[in-house]
């Protein structure tokens, strides 16, 4: 008999709190533009940032936090010079960022830890390439459309995508969830629940087709959701058993 994994409610609570004050200020900073919506995407990659270096301190690396999270908040800002004046030096920022790095790796060697170097430097490194250049990505999505609404419509894009796929294979992991997806990796994670993201994710393409991104197509709207459910983290669920 499984013993019950006393944090489910308290995750699906979290959930649940954490889209009622995200959605709101994602709408107001994403309708503002400029500043409002660097400085939201900073927030995100800081907290994204934070958390995985924190996880590979978890594994043993000892990772310079500071300079990886400066180093990626850099890169992010590289790539927002369209969204405001003050923002218009690319070149700048990613020096910065590269001069970041740098000094991490100094503190790296300073370390004297020679068996774990290696490893810790490819450590930083990701944290740059997995969690700060994609949302710095989410800044030139905010800048791309020829009108407007359209700059607005390809920003809320990914979240929307994001959001149903990470909520359906929650939802269906949790109920129908019995086969393991990577259970070395993740052990929670189920094909039901990866499917159940998928699903969601086409659902979204769909719901955005017809709320605020009226130039996809159906075609759009079902590889949009394929792609981004696939590419996301569609086993975020729960086993039952």
């Amino acid at each position: 008999m499984s013993v019950p994994d006393a944090s489910r409610p308290s995750s699906l609570l979290l959930r649940i709190l954490s889209t009622i004050v995200f959605i709101p200020i994602l709408l107001l900073a994403n309708a503002r533009g400029g500043l409002a919506y660097v400085a939201l995407i900073l927030a995100i990659a800081g907290i994204g940032l934070y958390e995985f270096y924190r996880m590979t301190e978890a594994k043993g690396l000892a990772v310079p936090k500071l300079w990886g999270v400066l180093s990626g908040l850099f890169l992010c800002l590289a790539l927002s010079g369209g969204l405001h004046p003050w923002l218009a030096f690319p070149e700048r920022w990613l020096g910065t960022s590269a001069v970041c790095l740098i000094l991490g790796l100094l503190v790296l060697l300073g370390r004297g830890k020679p068996s774990a170097f290696l490893a810790s430097v490819c450590a930083l490194l990701a944290g740059a390439v997995y969690v700060a250049l994609p949302l710095g990505c989410f800044l030139l999505l905010r800048e791309m459309g020829e009108e407007a609404w359209k700059s607005k419509s390809y920003a809320l894009l990914p979240f929307a995508l994001t959001w149903f796929c990470d909520t359906f294979a929650y939802g269906v992991g949790r109920t129908l969830g019995r086969h393991k997806l990577a259970s070395t990796i993740s052990p929670h994670k189920t094909v039901e629940g990866a499917i159940g993201g998928i699903l969601g994710a086409v659902v979204a393409g769909f719901l955005s087709k017809f709320s605020f991104a009226s130039y996809l197509g159906w075609a759009d709207a079902i590889a949009l959701g394929v792609l981004g459910g696939s590419s996301d983290r569609p086993g975020t669920c729960w086993n039952q058993r």
